[in-house]
């Protein structure tokens, strides 16, 4: 299902995909979307932060982004693992092997030391998009180790995890580290949603950084102590840019609404493209800097945001965040009212 969270006042929504299962023609049309998409190559740049704002906040946090953020270097390394990879699946017997990037490595909006996520599709290899069943993942655990038998010395295998929800294999190939899955190819559609956020909105990537690290501060940024993962931080930060600076909803603009069904689960897989997004942006939008962004987007869920009115729609944001992270809907609940008496008491 699509999830679209809107603040009464605005109207507007961010959406993300996520499910249980899709069969494997999801999957072709998935990959078929994609195919002339450089929305998940980590090569591809993103427009340059924008020179708005003189204060010394603005300042700060774009020394910060240049600092934190990857280096034609480190997305040419990450480049190189995931053709290596590829290059393992062919000599494994999988001719037609590809190996996509996603995460926060592919949208942009991750740390040069963020890992890489990464998802290895074969075409002929049978088995469903997510939660697969026991046979789907021994099948999936099978190619993985064929596969990563072949890597070569240059490769470690750090660990296995091939019993999880989402069999994976956790590799080390000099400073990168790679969590690869196989067939999991929904998460491309998140990846490419937050892509394309941040070619519209050149600032998302330094906010995202920022908050991530000042939530993981405060530690209230890990699922694993029950709190929100850093992708739903970056989607809190998407709603706070359409409800407070204009930034359009891709799913809104996408107008006819193409979706994938597999059983009793719908995927909404359509958004708009750049191109039209931009399109419906104002001729002259405000000039606002990124420290009274980053500014802004604390003062928006502390004071702004009608926790009464609006949590229960905050609360189901979460969950369905989670949904796709491998965490607690349960915990994430509770984190909700968490971090309102957090946002609020600064």
């Amino acid at each position: 299902d699509c999830f679209c969270a809107s603040a009464t006042a605005s109207r507007r929504t961010v959406g993300k995909t996520t499910g249980r299962a899709a069969s494997a023609a999801s999957s072709q049309q998935i990959l078929d979307n994609n195919k002339n998409d450089n929305s998940n190559n980590i090569l591809q740049p993103l427009p340059g932060l924008s020179e708005l704002g003189d204060g010394t906040l603005d300042s700060d946090l774009r020394q910060y982004a240049r600092a934190k953020l990857p280096a034609k270097e480190t997305k040419v390394a990450k480049e190189q693992l995931l053709e290596v990879i590829r290059k393992a699946a062919e000599a494994a017997g999988a001719s037609d092997a590809k190996v996509f990037a996603f995460g926060s490595s592919a949208s942009g909006c991750g740390e040069a030391s963020s890992d890489v996520d990464a998802v290895l599709y074969v075409p002929e290899f049978p088995g469903e998009d997510a939660s697969p069943s026991k046979k789907s993942k021994s099948r999936r655990g099978k190619m993985l180790s064929k596969v990563c038998k072949g890597l070569g010395r240059g490769v470690q295998i750090m660990e296995r995890r091939l019993m999880a929800r989402i069999p994976l294999m956790v590799l080390k190939a000099g400073k990168v580290d790679c969590d690869l899955s196989c067939q999991n190819v929904l998460p491309l559609w998140n990846t490419r949603l937050l892509r394309t956020y941040s070619e519209l909105k050149p600032e998302l990537p330094l906010l995202a950084i920022a908050v991530k690290r000042w939530a993981k501060f405060n530690k209230i940024g890990s699922v694993d102590g029950g709190y929100i993962s850093s992708y739903s931080w970056t989607l809190l930060l998407v709603f706070f840019l359409q409800v407070c600076h204009g930034l359009p909803s891709l799913h809104k603009l996408a107008g006819h609404k193409k979706v994938v069904k597999a059983g009793l689960t719908t995927f909404a897989t359509q958004f708009a493209s750049p191109d039209l997004a931009r399109a419906s942006l104002p001729s002259a939008p405000a000039k606002v800097g990124p420290g009274e962004l980053f500014k802004g987007f604390f003062r928006f869920y502390a004071s702004s945001f009608d926790w009464d009115r609006d949590l229960i729609l905050l609360q189901v944001f979460f969950m369905w965040c989670c949904c796709s992270c491998c965490c607690s809907c349960c915990c994430c609940c509770s984190c909700c009212c968490f971090v309102r008496l957090f946002l609020c008491y600064l």
